[in-house]
């Protein structure tokens, strides 16, 4: 039999021993100032598990500390604050059964929940003629009635398994109901792991799980700056005869010393002088609070930091005002960061819902849909785009790369103007002989420039 580890060889010393074992303990060491050893306080510094946060415990925090609210609400916010653009909606109709079912709301709110509490649901009511259990059928579907969020603490995976999605939820507020997958549009919190989805009845962890030790350092920080600045200047008196007077543990002297303090302060306040025996004294001490700024700051970019939201969201910090040039970079990946939110997490949702909107409307062909951009460039910056675009424009025109109509279309495209594919009138349309109008009446349309046709009076031709 050959033994699976070798034989330590006695002659060969520690270091030699420890580097053929495969054991490596490198590191930075010194021994005059304990970096390193035993003496070193981080080499006894190790992360040490915490609770998780209670229902109870969110639900306090989110509603009584404004910057936990705004955590949990700035990209729900800005993810439904401009309205869907229906691509294929020329009648307003699918608008129009959006705008009654509340849907954009109720996502907000349902995604709000899922940040906060791991999880979220919007349960669609759904005329189809099939049990709650049941998937739905979208042959039948006769109507969607409405929309309900409701937060993880009353709905959760029933048949919850590892690296397997479940197939029915559990509704537990009144009575215990059980849905189908297909009836709920779901939202979640923070990605988590397998196990610790299972300890949370299927869901995910709360945002705030990763933000509250950097939440509640930077609210303790700026209780004790409020603390400090009462405390900023203290009085100090000096009496002759103190100490023999607080020895003598007599109710005389410790009035006649409160009444002394008393007439001092009043004199300060009314009169703005203070009167004193020759031999007492009176000054007041102010504390210190430099790199008090600095200390504050440093605890509010770590909660920047692990809330992933610019300080000109979350501290409402105009971009010039300490940011410099990087406040208008921090919005514009603030915004690539809202637009990648609406693709992975709200737009599987919504087109689940479009699919049963489809159903209920009897519309032949699916809804498209896309979201509006949140990035508004101001009219000086339209204004120097739009002339960028002429410029270069006007080139392939000159050098003969593109030709009017087609022109014409990119800027209909744009939306610039609305062209809807007229021809160009020419000198030779305007100079051509025209029939000879007849005294019957006449109706003219002038064309808007939205590319409307307005209707003008009818009147008569002389």
């Amino acid at each position: 039999m050959i033994w699976p580890f070798p034989k330590i060889n006695k002659s060969i010393d520690y270091q030699t021993a420890k580097t053929k074992s495969g054991r490596r303990l490198d590191g930075w060491t010194n021994l005059f100032t304990g970096l390193g050893t035993f003496k070193d306080k981080l080499a006894r510094t190790f992360y040490s598990f915490r609770p998780q946060l209670t229902y109870q415990e969110l639900r306090n925090l989110y509603r009584t500390d404004g910057i936990c609210a705004k955590i949990i609400d700035l990209l729900p916010n800005d993810m439904t604050r401009e309205p869907l653009k229906i691509v294929n909606d020329p009648d307003g109709i699918i608008e129009k059964r959006l705008n009654e079912l509340h849907i954009l709301p109720l996502c907000n709110q349902a995604i709000k929940w899922g940040r906060l509490f791991g999880g979220a649901v919007l349960l669609l009511d759904i005329e189809d003629g099939q049990p709650l259990d049941q998937p739905v059928n979208l042959d039948r579907i006769i109507r969607i009635n409405e929309a309900t969020a409701i937060d993880a603490q009353w709905i959760y995976p029933n048949d919850y398994g590892r690296f397997r999605k479940p197939e029915f939820y559990e509704l537990s507020r009144d009575k215990y109901a059980k849905i189908h997958r297909s009836r709920l549009l779901i939202f979640e919190g923070a990605t988590t792991t397998e196990e610790d989805r299972c300890e949370n009845r299927g869901w995910s962890s709360s945002i705030m799980e990763r933000n509250y030790e950097p939440l509640r350092a930077y609210g303790s920080n700026l209780r004790n700056v409020s603390h400090l600045i009462q405390d900023i200047a203290q009085t100090v008196y000096k009496f002759l005869g103190f100490n023999e007077a607080v020895a003598s543990n007599k109710e005389e002297a410790e009035e006649a010393i409160k009444t002394k303090m008393e007439c001092i302060d009043a004199g300060r306040s009314n009169f703005n002088a203070i009167v004193l025996d020759a031999e007492d004294s009176y000054e007041r001490k102010s504390t210190t609070v430099q790199g008090m700024p600095e200390l504050v700051k440093l605890s509010k970019d770590h909660l920047v930091a692990t809330s992933d939201t610019p300080h000109t969201k979350l501290f409402n910090e105009s971009p010039g005002s300490s940011l410099g040039e990087s406040g208008g970079s921090q919005s514009r990946d603030w915004y690539d960061k809202i637009k990648s939110a609406q693709e992975n997490v709200l737009r599987p949702e919504l087109e689940l819902f479009f699919s049963y909107l489809q159903a209920e409307l009897d519309l032949k062909e699916p809804i498209y849909f896309e979201f509006r951009s949140l990035w508004q460039p101001t009219r000086k910056e339209q204004a120097e785009i739009n002339k960028l675009d002429m410029e270069t424009d006007k080139g392939y025109l000159e050098y003969g790369v593109l030709g009017v109509e087609e022109v014409r279309k990119e800027l209909s495209t744009r939306g610039t103007y609305n062209i809807d594919g007229e021809e160009i009138p020419t000198d030779a349309d305007f100079s051509e002989e025209k029939p000879a109008e007849t005294e019957e009446d006449t109706t003219y349309e002038i064309p808007s420039r939205s590319g409307e046709r307005l209707p003008q009076p009818a009147f008569k031709t002389v």
